[in-house]
């Protein structure tokens, strides 16, 4: 009697085992999703927050020449252009910090067309994984053309050529979404952005807005 107690307990607690294994892969799968969204939300606040501080500092300026071909981080840093986890220093010395996903961020001013007007700029996000690469690429900004958003490009790898982001450019390493041209529309569809977003861990998202 005591042996087939015995026996069915070790069923039981197989069982029981067998049970937390599954709970704990779905716990583990809920934890990684809900920590991709959060980054995500972080990320679209974080180019939300650049877009109104740039505009709120240039309102007044025709152009966006002032920030420069690159990190402006003197001027980024004084005029508190990027939220204060981006940005770290004091005085006329300030660095860049990682984005949310280890990634960097960076400013710079574009053209908003091939006439070097510096009418628009550019906010740069690298090291995205696929999965959030996806979700950013399909955020809808703003209905129309008043979120001032030109176009996306989603790269792998390495960062788009910010002299060759315009508004109907598109070549074979990038994907660049535009309203009225490139090769997707904005937002992308998610068969686009799937397709786009194929460098695993290492998608590059840029956003020009005017």
């Amino acid at each position: 009697m005591k042996t087939n107690q015995a026996g069915r307990s070790m069923i039981e607690m197989l069982g029981v085992l067998a049970i937390i294994g599954v709970l704990s892969v779905g716990a583990l799968a809920g934890y990684s999703k809900a920590m991709t969204k959060y980054r995500v939300n972080k990320t679209i606040d974080h180019v939300t927050q650049i877009v109104s501080g740039v505009r709120a500092l240039f309102g007044g300026h025709k152009t966006y020449a002032a920030l420069g071909s690159s990190n402006n981080t003197k001027l980024i840093g004084k005029a508190h252009l990027f939220p204060d986890e981006l940005i770290s220093g004091s005085g006329d010395t300030y660095t860049v910090q990682n984005n949310i996903f280890g990634g960097t961020v960076t400013l710079v001013a574009s053209d908003k067309r091939k006439n070097n007007d510096n009418k628009a700029f550019i906010i740069t996000f690298t090291y995205i994984p696929k999965d959030a690469c996806i979700y950013l690429a399909t955020q809808d900004w703003g209905s129309g053309t008043s979120s001032g958003l030109i176009a996306i490009s989603v790269k792998k790898d390495e960062a788009e050529s910010l002299a060759s982001f315009h508004l109907r450019d598109s070549n074979d390493n990038a994907h660049i979404a535009s309203p009225n041209g490139g090769t997707y529309s904005i937002p992308m569809q998610i068969s686009q952005a799937t397709s786009a977003c194929d460098g695993d861990e290492n998608n590059v998202i840029s956003w020009k807005f005017y």
